[in-house]
């Protein structure tokens, strides 16, 4: 072999050693951007957090942003989920520009796999963490859509101290139904698990010491305005009442505080609230026992006759 052809494979040979240390590099360096997820974790994200990998035992689930073609704004976000050897799950949601979101891992029932719950903020003033959850249990991934939540992300909590973690906010319907949003008084909602479905549990006499603990602070938002009473703050009130069985003798409080001269006000001249899920008709009325009532029983606070 001549020289040159000697040079020729010394060359060839280096190449080939830079080649499979770059990869080696490489592959050392994308096993040190995967994260690990461990239950209990809540993280946050946003938009330089695109392309993150995030990792549960052997299930993989990188976070996303999407833009608009037409502007190159960030309208959604989105989490890939991969398990070994099955197609990957892609959930999207709504965003803002900055991205936020979170990814956190938790067990909401005893003996069972854990939830990956995906969260990402729509933005407003008012408005809105999205709620989406996959139960790793599964034979076939899915996505659960809770619901859209005002204010920040939901963090789930052992309210009930049994050891096991609920979803805890409180209920939308509230807002703006009788009042302002800073006259609402939204009543805490509580959503536990069962066979993997989320289902609302807010009537369970397990978490009665919840509401009753709020019960003397409500009562104190609708009764102690001397000038007049907010729909919104007493139909809190109310509502609480009715989850703790004591809904006869508050709404007999009310109706002393207005036969005392004091009246119910409102921004709404009506209240007006939907006949079905899909909300294709709406009931308006002028008075506000009678909308609370139809409201409460449309809610499930109180039985239809």
């Amino acid at each position: 072999m001549n020289y040159l052809a000697k040079v020729s494979n010394m060359f060839r040979l280096f190449a080939i050693i830079i080649f499979i240390s770059f990869n080696i590099i490489a592959s050392a360096q994308g096993d040190e951007n995967i994260r690990t997820l461990n239950i209990g974790d809540s993280i946050e994200l946003e938009a330089k957090d695109n392309g993150a990998i995030f990792e549960f035992h052997k299930t993989k689930i990188k976070f996303s942003t999407i833009k608009k073609a037409e502007d190159n704004w960030i309208s959604e976000v989105s989490i890939q989920i991969q398990r070994e050897d099955e197609e990957p799950l892609i959930v999207v949601s709504e965003a803002n520009d900055w991205a936020f979101a979170n990814i956190s891992l938790y067990i909401f029932e005893p003996n069972r796999t854990p939830t990956i719950m995906f969260q990402s903020f729509s933005g407003g003033a008012h408005c809105c963490a999205i709620v989406n959850l996959v139960d790793l249990g599964k034979e076939q991934l899915k996505v659960e859509n809770l619901g859209f939540f005002d204010g920040d992300f939901l963090y789930p909590t052992d309210i009930d101290g049994d050891g096991i973690v609920e979803i805890v906010t409180y209920d939308n319907a509230f807002l703006y139904s009788f009042d302002s949003y800073a006259n609402s008084l939204p009543p805490r909602q509580i959503f536990s698990f069962n066979n993997g479905q989320p289902y609302d549990a807010s009537f369970e006499r397990r978490f009665d010491r919840i509401f009753l603990e709020e019960y003397d602070e409500a009562k104190a938002a609708c009764l102690e305005n001397e000038e007049g009473l907010s729909a919104g703050l007493c139909a809190g009130y109310l509502a609480i009442a009715a989850r703790v069985g004591k809904y006869k003798k508050a709404k007999n409080l009310v109706l002393k505080a207005i036969r005392e001269g004091r009246e119910i006000n409102s921004i709404w001249e009506e209240f007006q609230f939907c006949k079905d899920d899909e909300c294709k008709e709406q009931v308006t009325f002028t008075k506000f026992f009678p909308a609370l009532e139809y409201a409460l029983k449309r809610w499930g606070y109180i039985k239809k006759k």
